[in-house]
């Protein structure tokens, strides 16, 4: 009974390890050595591998390629797949970061085998030769392009789009042996795409990177200088058009006048206009040059220019109103201080009148009702001298 057992579960055993194998071996074998590497140019992925190992002689396959543009392991995104026969595989991108999965597939003369276990690998982008690749039309045919880098061997060379042969630089903008841009010139950059080469090396090896600019697209001009003149009775206010086509712009005027809200003025292609004007007020003006009717770009706003001062118009009446008062109060002050002082100039006292006058006005019968200070005559003091003149003969004849 026990052997019974026994045998039931040694056979029982054997079966599932049996299945296992079959299940196992229903799988083809994994591709090996999986490996990816950039282009010179960082522009594209080459894919490399080996065959799987214990594959069978007459079985063909295939190899799938996913590819996730994220780090490993692979998102739920949809992957970008290519089924190739070769043990290479190149395709461009422009990613940073990157997963591939590669599994076998049977073709033909693989029996019952299905498709391997995927595997994965891998690769990140490089730091760039150079960051921040940026160029600005500036002025007519010239261009500056700039970029970071910290790499001391650093060349440019470009060409137009239309064109195939690459201009090198020749005027390098930067410090020492770092170039960090390039001063271009002699062309109309802004009819045309642009193509950039930037060579150099990176960690021992030569580096290129590429750049495609519509430069048109890229246009930053300096702010244009405003001069503002009295013209008449208006205000004139004039804007330095840049040194471009004239018909690819149009100009934003915003003005401010006394302790009013900016206001703004738009003009296609007018970079002047005039306003009526107030001598009490005070203008402020600014301004900015748009390039919209040719590309994209412009330049920023001018620093402000002033006109004018606010002048309260009842301003003066308020100080008239405030001034007189205090101006009258003062002269009275004054004339009383001198009043004061000079009393006994500006009023002298008058004397007493003598006894003979006031019993002139006054009426006998009152004299003795009148009250007041004792009148004391003054003593008239006559010089005694007396005289006598002998008789004249003349008026009294002998007889």
């Amino acid at each position: 009974m026990f052997c019974g057992y026994r045998g039931i579960s040694l056979i029982t055993c054997f079966s599932l390890m049996f299945f296992g194998v079959d299940a196992v071996s229903d799988e083809l074998p994994q591709p090996g050595n999986l490996s990816l590497s950039w282009s010179p140019d960082y522009s594209s992925v080459c894919a490399r591998w080996s065959e799987p190992a214990g594959l069978e002689t007459d079985c063909k396959v295939s190899y799938e390629i996913h590819f996730y543009s994220k780090k490993c392991p692979p998102s739920a995104e949809e992957p970008r797949k290519w089924r190739v026969e070769k043990l290479t595989h190149t395709w461009k991108t422009e990613e940073d970061e990157m997963c591939v999965s590669i599994t076998t597939n049977p073709k033909w003369n693989c029996g019952n085998k299905t498709s391997s276990k995927s595997l994965l690998q891998g690769l990140s982008r490089p730091p760039g030769l150079v960051k921040n690749f940026t160029c600005l039309y500036y002025s007519h045919m010239k261009m500056n392009c700039t970029w970071i880098s910290n790499t001391t061997d650093l060349q440019l060379f470009y060409r137009p789009h239309s064109e195939s042969s690459l201009k090198p630089c020749v005027s390098y903008i930067g410090k020492g042996h770092m170039r960090t841009g390039c001063h271009l010139y002699g062309k109309e950059f802004v009819n045309d795409t642009f193509v950039f080469l930037v060579n150099g090396t990176h960690g021992g090896f030569p580096v290129q990177s590429n750049f495609n600019r519509e430069i048109r697209n890229f246009v930053k001009v300096p702010p244009p200088k405003l001069s503002i003149s009295l013209v008449g009775k208006d205000l004139h206010v004039r804007a330095s058009p840049p040194d471009f086509k004239s018909s690819c712009w149009k100009y934003q005027f915003n003005f401010k006048k006394c302790n009013e809200d900016e206001k703004s003025i738009t003009g296609n292609q007018q970079w002047e206009f005039s306003l009526e004007y107030n001598e009490a007020c005070h203008y402020t003006v600014r301004v900015q040059a748009i390039y919209q009717y040719c590309g994209e770009g412009g330049s920023d706003w001018s620093a402000p220019v002033h006109y004018g001062e606010n002048r309260d118009p009842v301003g003066p009446l308020k100080m008239t109103s405030i001034v007189t008062p205090i101006i009258v109060a003062c002269c009275l002050i004054v004339a009383l201080v001198l009043c004061r002082r000079h009393k006994d100039y500006l009023f002298p006292k008058i004397p007493e009148p003598s006894l003979l006058v006031k019993d002139m006005l006054n009426n006998s019968k009152d004299k003795g009702l009148n009250v007041g200070k004792l009148y004391i005559p003054y003593e008239d003091v006559v010089e005694k001298k007396i005289s006598l003149e002998p008789e004249s003969t003349f008026l009294h004849p002998e007889p």
